[in-house]
């Protein structure tokens, strides 16, 4: 359970930093408006299933960004479940 746990924390740390430095180089490159669809899909991708589930807030849908949310969530649960296996 330790093991679930630690490999939870590591996967969300690294992905929050890796998404930081993806939209620190959007901002760079001079992308005026960061909220949206590829974002969306770094916190899906982040937060798997609960990604998944935020993707179908109201909020979320108003701005259009439920599939790439969800999808991000799709993606990032299988991977996180395949590191977390081997």
């Amino acid at each position: 359970m330790i093991e679930l746990i630690g490999a939870g924390v590591i996967w969300i740390a690294v992905c929050i930093f890796g998404g930081f430095i993806i939209n620190a180089s959007r901002a760079k490159s001079g992308t005026r408006y960061l909220n949206d669809g590829v974002t969306a899909f770094i916190q899906g991708f982040t937060f798997g299933p609960i990604g998944i589930l935020a993707a179908f807030a109201p909020h979320q849908s108003s701005q259009g960004k439920t599939l790439p949310m969800a999808l991000g969530g799709l993606i990032g649960t299988y991977l996180f479940l395949s590191f977390y296996t081997s």
